[in-house]
């Protein structure tokens, strides 16, 4: 049965052995699925543990990482962290994508118990204080990023993108990557940058376009964004590939490059180093770049096709909480 914890919580930690047994003994579960390192993954964990003492008795919440256990991820189709998957008598009836505020978690469980007794859920002034805040934060730094006018042949900076115009702009640009955002959402503040370094560094290869789904609820509700950041890669007008969460500029030039093999790459900036995860942080002089691989392979394009591939994997499977080590080993010029 959930233990309570010194810290008031009552929530199973379990593995893929235990998981089919697990939501078939309680009538209504949740399962958490979190990455180790996924900022979002912390933020619903706070989340979780305070509606678990306060739903204690009507509703069990069970975690489970996709470090060790990730078979049963597999067959439920999780593919983005974290993911609340809710369970009815053993059934799946209901998933939710990415970070969502408590208030928003109870509403959901309400939706899918209508008996469910939610007056002891403190949600909270303290939640609309925080989202009001980051809403202040995010409207004033959002004005401090350029624009592109919708519609301008080579975009250099991402185009604001609304209901009444989103059809247009997936029919001026070939390959368009659309982030759905919300105001108050610092993941997504956290990713404007990136998306602002890459409409430049793209221009004329890829346009991108902001919208915020709060208020386009037409596109909100079209393309299922539920979560923030939410990104699409549209290709001649298709939806060819949707991820949930903030992540790393490699990552999202990676996918956009899966759909457009011969991207241009070279004006890309990415300067992620690369740090074993059983030391402490290497020194800016011993980390290794892409930049750093691209100044120091230029002339073998066969080295940089394969370290290319291992960057990208590394950067993947980091998100996961995976440890891969590298050992690159400099041949003798004889032998080369």
């Amino acid at each position: 049965s959930p233990t309570n914890h010194n810290s008031g919580n009552f929530i199973l930690e379990i593995n893929d052995s235990v998981v089919n047994a697990t939501v078939s003994e309680y009538p209504f579960f949740v399962l958490d699925y979190y990455a180790p390192g996924c900022e979002p993954c912390e933020d619903m964990d706070a989340n979780i543990n305070q509606l678990s003492n306060e739903l204690y008795g009507q509703v069990v919440f069970g975690k489970i990482s996709i470090k060790d256990d990730n078979l049963t991820a597999k067959w439920l189709g999780v593919e983005y962290f974290p993911t609340l998957l809710v369970f009815r008598n053993g059934t799946l009836v209901h998933r939710t994508v990415g970070y969502v505020s408590k208030s928003a978690v109870a509403k959901m469980l309400k939706d899918q118990l209508p008996s469910l007794n939610i007056s002891r859920v403190k949600a909270a002034q303290e939640e609309k204080a925080a989202k009001e805040a980051a809403a202040t934060k995010a409207s004033s730094s959002s004005k401090k990023i350029p624009l592109a006018m919708l519609g301008v042949d080579k975009p250099a900076s991402p185009m604001l993108v609304t209901d009444a115009n989103l059809g247009f702009a997936l029919n001026k640009y070939p390959t368009f990557v659309l982030m759905g955002f919300a105001e108050w959402c610092e993941y997504c503040e956290k990713m404007n940058s990136t998306i602002t370094e890459l409409a430049g560094e793209l221009s004329g290869q890829v346009a991108f376009g902001l919208l915020n789904a709060e208020i386009n609820n037409k596109t909100a509700e079209k393309y299922n964004i539920i979560s923030y950041p939410r990104f699409y890669i549209f290709k001649n007008g298709s939806l060819v590939q949707t991820h949930n969460g903030s992540f790393k500029k490699s990552s999202l030039v990676a996918s956009i490059k899966s759909v457009i093999p011969g991207l241009d790459t070279s004006r890309i900036n990415i300067t992620e180093n690369i740090v074993p995860s059983s030391s402490k942080p290497a020194t800016p002089e011993k980390s290794i770049s892409r930049a750093t691989v691209n100044a120091t392979l230029s002339s073998d394009d066969e080295a940089l096709k394969y370290l290319d591939r291992i960057l990208e994997a590394t950067e993947n499977n980091r998100s996961l909480g995976v440890t891969i080590n590298i050992f690159v080993i400099d041949a003798c010029p004889e032998t080369k």
